[in-house]
């Protein structure tokens, strides 16, 4: 057996998030075969970057893969801390 993998507190809400975005797609819809698979990684790994190096080598179906990277992308943005106004 491996050492089992420490997901952080971000990686897991954003887990969160996508597995909540596949939960509201119709099933077979690319938005949650994407969904599905940004949570897999997201779930799977300490970091942001990490995640992304997961879907770059997954030997998916490229409109899942681009669709998923792009909600990797979108769920990192609203996740990242907003500059103060002035």
């Amino acid at each position: 057996m491996g050492n089992p993998v420490t997901v952080t507190t971000a990686n897991a809400e954003l887990a969160a998030h996508a597995r909540a975005v596949a939960d509201d797609a119709a099933p077979g819809m690319l938005a949650r075969k994407a969904a599905g698979a940004a949570c897999i990684a997201l779930a799977t790994t300490r970091s942001l970057a990490a995640a992304r190096d997961v879907l770059d080598g997954w030997n998916g179906p490229g409109d899942v893969k681009t669709a998923a990277a792009q909600l990797l992308h979108d769920l990192a943005s609203m996740a990242a801390p907003t500059a103060p106004t002035r």
